[in-house]
């Protein structure tokens, strides 16, 4: 007698475009960064250096975020096929932001393995890779909180399936709930996990660019002053992810229009229009298309 096999049986419902094993290989990433984290708090758990007894903590603390992150992720994924277009088009901002925050698990992923491949080797630089693992510690805290405000976002807007809430609620009080959120985390050594590699050094110089730029638009002085002003504070804030991070809060928080308006007037100078050619990649000409008069 032929014995019909079953189907697995999913624990998260299937959504549009979206199947049920990607959702299931989605999370066992979170799995697979617990178990690198492990293994290097038992290493570190002998380290009694000031370096040592950090990444041990840091260690343990992106794994408290990790088991907090996971049922909130799966939340996510079991209403989030409800704010589709259609079937045909599986895309929100819910999904979005799952994808940021897988985004995040990758690269703390890959953190976490050379960590745990090289933190024997003499080269191994623990002050440098501890600031690493405590700066993704962090990240990974701030969207934790934002999934859970998603979810709050997801109550508001239960009855009506829209992505805005109604009228008893307003987008400036859910903006309110998250002053919590620390937003630092995102503009410091972590600026740009969720892109590619290729737009990271350009989203870095911009940045750099920016914090001291800053610093020279309200600081008195002259233009040769503030040219040797904007010199010296950029070095800073290069060598300086977190001083550039607090910087770049500041100004999203305190600054006016004018400023913004004087900062992107820069790309309309000469210099900036052959920036590209420095801090970008070449990309190679696949196929030649020409536009007839």
């Amino acid at each position: 007698m032929e014995q019909q096999q079953q189907e697995p049986e999913c624990s998260i419902p299937l959504t549009s475009g979206t199947s049920c094993s990607e959702e299931q290989q989605s999370l066992m990433l979170f799995d697979t960064l617990i178990d690198l984290c492990r293994n290097n708090i038992t290493f570190f758990e002998g380290d009694d250096t000031e370096t040592g007894l950090r990444l041990h903590g840091a260690f343990v603390g992106l794994i408290d975020h990790i088991e907090m992150a996971k049922p909130l992720v799966r939340t996510v994924q079991s209403f989030m096929h409800e704010y589709d277009f259609d079937p045909s088009v599986p895309g929100n901002g819910f999904r979005s932001f799952l994808y940021v925050v897988e985004c995040c698990v990758k690269t703390a992923l890959k953190l976490a393995r050379y960590v745990m491949e090289n933190r024997s080797t003499i080269l191994f630089r623990k002050a440098l890779y501890v600031k690493e693992v405590e700066a993704y510690n962090h990240l990974m805290a701030s969207l934790c909180t934002c999934l859970q405000h998603s979810q709050t976002l997801r109550e508001w807007t239960r009855e009506s399936g829209d992505l805005f809430p109604d009228e008893s609620h307003s987008v400036e009080e859910l903006f309110a709930r998250g002053g919590i959120i620390n937003q630092y985390c995102f503009y410091g050594r972590c600026l740009g996990f969720q892109f590619c590699d290729s737009i990271k050094p350009l989203l870095k110089f911009i940045s750099i660019g920016m914090a001291g730029f800053s610093e020279g638009y309200y600081s008195e002085g002259g233009r040769i002053s503030k040219a040797t002003s904007l010199m010296y504070t950029s070095t800073k804030y290069m060598l300086d992810p977190e001083l550039r991070a607090r910087r770049i809060v500041n100004i999203s928080q305190n600054s006016n229009v004018d400023f913004c308006k004087a900062f992107w007037f820069l790309a309309e100078s000469e210099m900036m229009h052959s920036l590209p050619s420095f801090v970008g990649f070449k990309v190679k000409v696949n196929r030649v298309i020409t536009i007839p008069p």
